[in-house]
Order: structure tokens, then sequence, then C-alpha cells
């Protein structure tokens, strides 16, 4: 995505990616495929909606390469 691909990510919301991450690896050592899936979900949704803050106005056709 072009347009995210020019904007910095703010430090806290870095931290919580990687957090999210380190948490994601635990769940499968765990056994816990459910938990990880679950976990996956709320991380894409959340990661979505970090990416595209203010950008709510923009028209996919603009952010495509």
């Amino acid at each position: 995505m072009a347009v995210a691909r020019k904007r910095s990510v703010p430090t806290a919301d870095y931290e919580k990616l990687v957090h999210s991450y380190r948490h994601l690896i635990k769940l499968p050592r765990a056994h816990d495929g459910d938990a990880a899936e679950a976990h996956w979900r709320r991380h894409m949704d959340n990661s979505r909606k970090i990416v595209l803050r203010g950008l709510e106005a923009i028209k996919v056709r603009d952010v495509m390469d």
C-alpha cells in the first residue's frame, strides 16, 4: 500500500505489534490453536485500524500500487 508506506508508526503502536507477535508465537507452542486463531484475527483487525487511521476517506483505487 503506497500511502501506508509513507507513514511512520508511533512507538506505542510498534511496541503493541511486537508484543502481539510474541504472544502469537507462544500460543501454538502451548498447543492452543483456537486461541492462536482468535489472537491472529484480533491482531489483523487492530493492525488494519492502525495502518488505515486517518485514511478513511481515501478510496482503495487510490492506495493500490
